[in-house]
């Protein structure tokens, strides 16, 4: 009986190793919060990436770290994930020095196994992200207006020969408007 229990103590202490480990270094943020929104628990990335230590964020609310402009729809927040058992979305961070941060966010309540029921909170860095895209949204933005100012025919022709995309000047300069060759065949315009 002494050897059973002891490989079971043995199973779970290695069973929460694993979990423990899993946790520790994700590169998600993973808390727990009650329902009011206090921080019961964060793992390692959410002190990396807000700037404060794991103690300072266990004496906040998660309120706290909302920016100024989305901190009023907590309460929304709040509610949704009392009354369905799951929120998601996109949150607006503010870290210790200051800086915006984006976190999407997927979190679910637990009520099971608790005295008290608790959110666990799953988010993800988004930022980098974010201003990759927008950026690449601009220069898309620029491009284009080269592109469809210049006084040179500019054509794309896809592997199979087909046009996909001639510029504004086609029509001054061959008579084409410019979508009337997408999708036909170069060879179909070669004398």
């Amino acid at each position: 009986l002494a050897i059973a229990r002891k490989q079971a103590e043995d199973a779970l202490r290695e069973s929460e190793d694993r979990y423990r480990d899993l946790v520790e270094n994700s590169q998600d943020l993973i808390s727990t919060q009650a329902l009011d929104g206090r921080i019961l628990s964060v793992n390692p990335t959410v002190a990396r990436i807000s700037g404060y230590s794991e103690d300072e964020l266990l004496q906040m609310n998660v309120r706290d770290l909302l920016t100024p402009e989305v901190r009023s729809r907590f309460e929304d927040y709040l509610a949704e994930i009392q009354v369905q058992g799951d929120s998601s979305g996109v949150m607006v961070i503010q870290t210790k020095s200051g800086e915006k941060r984006i976190w999407e966010y997927n979190n679910t309540l637990r009520t099971e196994g608790v005295t008290t029921p608790i959110m666990r909170g799953m988010a993800h860095d988004v930022t980098e992200r974010l201003r990759a895209e927008k950026a690449l949204r601009q220069n898309e933005k620029r491009f284009r207006a080269l592109i469809e100012n210049s006084q040179d025919v500019i054509t794309l022709i896809d592997a199979g020969g087909k046009y996909v995309y001639d510029s504004p000047s086609v029509e001054r300069v061959m008579g084409y408007a410019p979508d009337e060759r997408i999708g036909r065949s170069l060879s179909e315009f070669i004398h």
